[in-house]
């Protein structure tokens, strides 16, 4: 990057007595730029001024005590853990399990399941679900249909619609369990039970194929809300779809689709893989179009009518390219269960932990001994008994007790199912309160030993000190100046007005020659002119009855001033000209109704001023010659 020519370590400015670095600022500006909407903003010297006042923002925030503030330590605390606990993971993340997941990511699975539920903990109930899950099973290896089965059998509640078929699916889409299974499985092949926090799982593997990674399509969509909507829906949906070709679809989208969200361009959705959309029958339907262009037959979703199209097909990213967006999935996912334990062994290994390897026969002595009604209570170990007092583990100068532990293990008992035994509830409970410990030391100790986990911090620390000062200084008195927000309504009447809306008929045609023959016949006999239209469709038109501003880009603006009838124009690709039925004019808007709008414009001005009295405030000292060289380095 041009800008490693300027020393980063030289003072940039100052504000008082405090020193800002060049480093500190470039790091902000390059983070930061892609946020600026303004690009006036966006040149060195605009945007040291914003960082300035960002700085002097903060600098006021701390002379007002608010980084003591009990609401800013409890967020920052909040978050300081957090983040620590996913530096932590995000370092012990296998390599092996990141092959696996990509590998995963290159194929997609096809599968059906018969769920037999089970979240009991006790054996006989846990012992009657396998078996059930064992006799479906052998029905289906006897040859009896799955979906008969799946109805007979299964606990998941969408069997009454899908007959046990999962669809198509990749990793991270299915619990890691389930997942494995499957993929492990040939095509055809029917699984033992497979144990998971739902029950017990018979699968059958139906598929398997290459993944086509992202795809990106547009639609059209024609909403409906009741039966007569839908009717209509499909009417229009099946013209629409006789009239769409690649070329068109773009204009079409814009003149039709009532996908507020896409029409205005084109109908283009967000680029989607496999099981990311809320609808297996849409997901479908875009996955198996093959070409570029290829327009698909009108479908129905519990959101309406959609034709689609295919726009593009982005291959999956390289391993490399992937590999910090798998990481991130690996450790919020079932699969971060299996990391814990190489934490524990790791922060074991860093920090020289030391153990008392004889405590599992130990600790099983002092809590069989102490039971009362089956529930260890420390309260009831005898004083005689020295146990308690010697050291369990210790490490980095920190040392635990077996009473350490056995608190811990009074609180955690009957966290394990009750089929564990003993002596595996002691374990288990003792490599919590391990990881536990060792992690809690090492939250603490992260800020000094990772650059990027105090980096991070600091970002998130400024960030919630500059919501509470300006909360403190400009929100909150801004949000309750009720009558400061009345004054500037009345003061800026002339900025609240609503904008002139028409409700109209619009026609649209690729043939102007028949829109021109069906406008005379329309301006003649409004009533036999639409009777024909509807029922014999000579003419090739789309009917479209729609409330718009002037700012629609169903209709050229030129026409919108029309008084009933208008000319005919050329717009989308296509030909237009409406029939004004009704015009709302432009009217004064309530208080209420811009209350929000106020708000914003007198924070901003509040901010403003704000910001002008801090700069009176505190001394400013800017280093003219450097600021000078970055500029040089960036312009």
């Amino acid at each position: 990057m041009k800008a490693q020519k300027v020393d980063q370590d030289k003072t940039l400015f100052q504000i008082g007595d405090e020193k800002y670095s060049v480093e500190g600022f470039l790091e902000n500006y390059n983070k930061n730029l892609d946020l600026v909407i303004d690009d006036s903003q966006k040149t060195i010297d605009n945007y040291f001024q914003l960082y300035i006042n960002y700085n002097l923002k903060l600098k006021e925030a701390k002379a007002l005590g608010l980084d003591k503030s009990e609401a800013y330590l409890k967020d920052y605390n909040k978050y300081y853990k957090q983040l620590a606990d996913n530096f932590i993971a995000n370092g012990e993340i296998t390599e092996a399990m990141l092959q696996e997941t990509y590998n995963r990511y290159k194929t997609e699975v096809k599968a059906s399941h018969i769920l037999i539920s089970n979240s009991s903990k006790d054996a006989a109930d846990t012992l009657k679900a396998y078996k059930k899950a064992e006799k479906a099973r052998h029905k289906l290896l006897a040859g009896e249909g799955f979906d008969k089965i799946a109805r007979q059998f299964s606990d998941d509640p969408s069997v009454k619609m899908n007959d046990g078929d999962l669809g198509w699916f990749r990793a991270f889409k299915m619990i890691y369990p389930f997942e494995n299974a499957t993929y492990n499985m040939t095509t055809g092949d029917v699984s033992k039970p497979i144990k998971t926090k739902f029950g017990y799982h018979i699968i059958k593997k139906t598929g398997e194929r290459t993944s086509k990674g992202k795809i990106t399509v547009s639609h059209i969509m024609l909403r409906v809300e009741n039966a007569e909507q839908d009717q209509e829906a499909e009417m229009k949906i099946q013209q629409l779809h006789q009239k769409l070709n690649s070329d068109n679809f773009a204009e079409m989208t814009k003149q039709y689709s009532d996908d507020e969200n896409t029409a205005q361009n084109g109908g283009q959705l967000k680029a989607f893989s496999i099981s990311e959309i809320n609808s297996k029958r849409f997901e479908n339907t875009a996955f198996n179009l093959e070409k570029i262009g290829d327009i698909s037959e009108p479908i129905k979703t519990k959101f309406g009518w959609h034709i689609l199209m295919l726009n593009k097909v982005d291959s999956l990213a390289s391993y490399e390219e992937m590999k910090p967006d798998i990481r991130r999935q690996v450790k919020t996912s079932s699969r971060a269960k299996l990391i814990n334990a190489q934490i524990s062994k790791d922060l074991q290994k860093r920090y020289q932990a030391k153990f008392d390897d004889n405590y599992k026969e130990k600790l099983y002595q002092i809590i069989e001994n102490t039971k009362v009604d089956g529930k260890f209570k420390i309260d009831n170990i005898k004083e005689s008994n020295a146990l308690p007092s010697k050291v369990l583990f210790e490490f980095a100068n920190q040392k635990y007790t077996y009473k350490d532990y056995l608190k811990y293990f009074e609180k955690n008992q009957l966290s394990f199912a009750a089929k564990a035994t003993p002596k595996q509830r002691i374990d288990k409970i003792y490599s919590d309160f391990l990881y536990n410990k060792l992690v809690a030391h090492h939250r603490v100790e992260l800020e000094n030993i990772n650059t990027e986990f105090a980096n991070s911090v600091k970002t998130y620390r400024d960030g919630i000190l500059l919501f509470e000062v300006m909360k403190n200084q400009v929100w909150e008195s801004v949000s309750n100046d009720t009558l400061g927000q009345q004054e500037y309504y009345q003061n800026h009447l002339q900025d609240f007005y609503s904008e002139e809306s028409i409700q109209a008929k619009i026609f649209t045609s690729s043939d102007k020659k028949n829109l021109r023959k069906f406008r005379k016949s329309y301006r003649k006999n409004t009533e036999k002119a639409m009777s024909a239209l509807t029922q014999e469709d000579t003419y090739n038109i789309m009917i479209d009855k729609v409330e718009i501003t002037a700012k629609s880009s169903k209709i050229p603006s030129s026409i919108f001033s029309t008084k009933k009838i208008s000319s005919i124009k050329k717009h989308n690709g296509g030909y237009v000209f409406i029939d004004v039925e009704k015009r709302f004019p432009a009217k004064q808007l309530e208080l209420n109704n811009v209350k929000g709008e106020i708000i914003n414009l007198m924070q901003k001005q509040k901010e403003d001023q704000w910001i002008k009295s801090l700069r009176k405030k505190y001394t400013i000292s800017i280093n003219e010659d450097v600021l000078k060289t970055i500029k040089q380095t960036f312009e």
